[in-house]
Order: C-alpha cells, then sequence, then structure tokens
C-alpha cells in the first residue's frame, strides 16, 4: 500500500474564491437575472439571509452601497458594491 503525504491545512481561513473562478461561475450561469445575484454576492460578500432580507429603503444603486441593518462585520452597517455591479 503506498504511503500518501499528509494534506496540510492553511493556517488561516481562506473566504474567497480566486477571480478566474468567480469568473467561471459566473459565466456558466445561463440566467441573466441570476448572473446579477451572483455578482452582487461575491462584489458584497454578504451571506444567504443578509441579503435575502433585504429590502429597496436598504439599496442605494447610486452610491453602489447595501445597508445591512445587524452587520457584525462592518461597524458602520455598509457593504460596498465593487466595480463590477451593474444595474
Amino acid at each position: 500500500m503506498p504511503k500518501l503525504k499528509a494534506f496540510e491545512e492553511p493556517g488561516v481561513r481562506v473566504r474567497w474564491e480566486p477571480p478566474a473562478v468567480i469568473t467561471q461561475l459566473i459565466q456558466a450561469i445561463s440566467q441573466d437575472c441570476l448572473k446579477g445575484v451572483a455578482l452582487f454576492v461575491v462584489s458584497t460578500g454578504m451571506r444567504a439571509d443578509e441579503i435575502l432580507s433585504l429590502t429597496w429603503s436598504q439599496v442605494d444603486i447610486v452610491r453602489r452601497t447595501a445597508w445591512v441593518t445587524a452587520a457584525e462585520r462592518n461597524p458602520n452597517g455598509r457593504e460596498p458594491c465593487r466595480s463590477t455591479m451593474t444595474r
């Protein structure tokens, strides 16, 4: 039986995918409305429950921001939308 080298885990948790993986994921989505949702998710890093509970009063398309009421990760409660966000 061959001896396998143990896989070494990184010391920190990786919380994002490389840009190439994200691009491939977005391109694989066939419905335009879902592409927009996927872009929003990767642009903001918001959790599913945060996104699903958003109301239009918490979204500013002009300033490209979304307000999260219980934002533990961002003290000012705003999640910036990166330049990939489109209207």
